[in-house]
């Protein structure tokens, strides 16, 4: 037993030495890499926060008088234009009401032109003493009276042609109908909610803006809005409303966008993303993300290569976007970063070089 485990650790500590050895070898090969001149760029910083699309315009659309739903021309998603007819209720009632206060208005009119008549002849015989002041008196008093009620018919009539009109239903605005709360047949109440129009053509995205990050609202160079629906579409926004009152819950601030120009992918009740990039008008050390190395505890280096060997260098980060990563510590301008070959590399180890442009890199 003692002869077996002594014969084991002599086998393991072989392996090791032979490891050790063959690690060295290793690191002594020359490797082909490529590299790229570390510049320093001006950067912009950009976040990217998550938000809601809500349309700017939402209706609960009600009529303004009682009666049985005789038409219904929409239905759940129908989409419908600024003015379209929505609904109707039975108007033969309302049309009645019409006629008689239409009849009653020409009642008024006759009698008011007759009154009318007689005060004007008055008016003439009173100029030669022909008729007494107490009966001019009654005939102009009866033409102000019949003129009241003219005004009261003819203002009985304008009610009952609004409530005539008040009848059907028009779209408020262009959109899509969301709900529908009656059927043909039904009898609707004065205020009772019919239909839900939501605009599709209105919609903002709304974010919460960190507070930290509210400030550099007046310096923001571009909006991109990026739908959940369609997550390879990038579309052009721009600030729509700020929103200056932030909450004590989460430090931060509502900001609406707004697409620059009308997208369909853009549906009310979804999420998306948006990226909101700052100009800081700021020189930093910009590297490409090939030229990084993650490490198991979270640090991140790169290689650099000096004398023809390998170096590794830790760095620390600061901001990236389509420009590449801004480094803050471990890179000097004019340096080689190794962008390929990278990940086989040991510190020390010597190099054959290839200088690439980003251009390249990106082929």
């Amino acid at each position: 037993m003692l002869l077996v485990t002594i014969s084991r650790h002599i086998t393991g500590v072989l392996c090791l030495v032979l490891f050790l050895h063959c690690a060295k070898i290793s690191a002594q090969e020359t490797l082909s890499v490529q590299v790229i001149e570390v510049s320093s760029e001006q950067v912009n910083e950009q976040i990217t926060l998550s938000g809601e699309v809500n349309a700017l315009l939402t209706s609960r659309l009600s009529i303004e008088t009682d009666g049985l739903v005789r038409e219904l021309f929409v239905d759940v998603g129908s989409h419908v234009t600024k003015g379209d007819k929505l609904l109707v209720l039975d108007d033969a009632l309302a049309m009645q009401s019409v006629k008689e206060t239409g009849a009653a208005v020409a009642a008024a009119q006759a009698t008011f032109d007759d009154a009318e008549r007689l005060f004007n002849e008055a008016q003439r015989l009173i100029d030669a003493n022909h008729i007494a002041q107490t009966e001019f008196r009654t005939r102009q008093s009866r033409r102000d009276e019949a003129r009241a009620m003219l005004d009261q018919a003819t203002a009985q009539r304008d009610r009952q042609k609004e409530v005539l009109e008040n009848h059907t239903l028009y779209a408020p605005f262009s959109g899509v109908i969301s709900q529908k709360n009656v059927e043909v047949g039904e009898w609707h109440q004065t205020g009772s909610q019919v239909l839900q129009l939501v605009s599709s053509d209105n919609v903002r995205v709304d974010v919460r803006l960190p507070q930290e990050v509210y400030p550099r609202l007046q310096n923001v160079k571009q909006v991109v809005l990026l739908p959940d629906t369609a997550p390879d579409k990038r579309i052009d926004g721009e600030i729509a409303t700020v929103v200056p009152v932030g909450t004590s819950a989460g430090r931060s601030f509502l900001v609406r966008l707004q697409p620059v120009a009308p997208e369909p992918e853009l549906i009310p009740g979804t999420s998306a993303r948006a990226t909101i990039e700052f100009e800081v008008n700021q020189q930093a050390i910009v590297v490409p993300r090939d030229a990084l190395l993650r490490q198991p505890d979270g640090n991140v280096s790169a290689f650099v290569v000096k004398n023809g060997k390998a170096e590794r260098r830790k760095l620390k980060l600061g901001g990236s976007g389509d420009y590449g990563i801004e480094v803050l510590e471990g890179l000097q301008q004019g340096e080689q970063v190794v962008v390929r070959g990278n990940e086989v590399l040991s510190d020390g180890q010597a190099v054959k070089v290839k200088v690439v442009t980003e251009g390249e890199l990106s082929q």
